[in-house]
């Protein structure tokens, strides 16, 4: 072969490598740009498990579990809300990453508003919770105190957040059961009772 035919076969096989990579990465974004426009799912296992296991476990009465029932609409409410503030914020926030310079005091202004957004929602939570607690009698306040821990984090997998980050060599994320964004585990959980 002489070499005006190796160059043609080489130029051939770069532009093909290089429409093969631009459509990999056009699918890559296309794919990325769909998944940050779905909705956050409704509140769904999580919060229905936790709220099964709260009455069980505090063995409320039918009046209780009536009160605490209209508790739980009103807190969805509210957090549905908060939650769509903090998408909205969180995608407006990266929506900043094809802009070629942006103001650190933008960066900060943003970031900002998702950290009020993010604790508008835990402070909803902390009221719910609050006012759960006040439907308890005092035998049922001390079991609710033990065991709040276990409800925020079976709750923890219905928050949403952004996916957990992944370190260079990709295999370094943390168990799944410490991939939500919900309250950090106790020092010291409570023991595991026998099946």
């Amino acid at each position: 072969m002489n070499n005006i035919a190796k160059n043609r076969l080489l130029t051939a096989l770069v532009i093909l490598l290089l429409l093969a990579n631009a459509a990999s990465l056009a699918t890559y974004w296309w794919t990325r740009e769909k998944q940050i426009l779905l909705p956050p799912p409704p509140p769904g296992n999580g919060g229905s498990a936790a709220a099964d296991f709260l009455i069980k476990e505090l063995n409320f009465d039918a009046k209780q579990q009536s009160a605490y029932q209209l508790l739980r609409e009103e807190h969805q409410q509210k957090t549905r809300a908060a939650r769509e503030n903090v998408q909205e914020s969180k995608k407006t926030f990266f929506d900043l990453l094809d802009k070629d310079s942006v103001n650190s005091s933008l960066l900060t202004r943003f970031s900002e508003e998702i950290g009020k957004n993010e604790g508008q929602l835990q402070l909803y939570t902390f009221e719910h919770f609050r006012k759960v607690r006040t439907l308890c009698n005092a035998e049922q306040q001390k079991k609710f105190d033990s065991i709040i821990q276990q409800v925020l984090r079976m709750m923890g997998g219905q928050q949403q957040g952004p996916p957990p980050p992944q370190h260079m060599g990709g295999d370094h994320l943390p168990p799944p059961d410490q991939m939500h964004d919900g309250p950090p585990p106790p020092e010291n959980p409570p023991p595991k009772e026998p099946k």
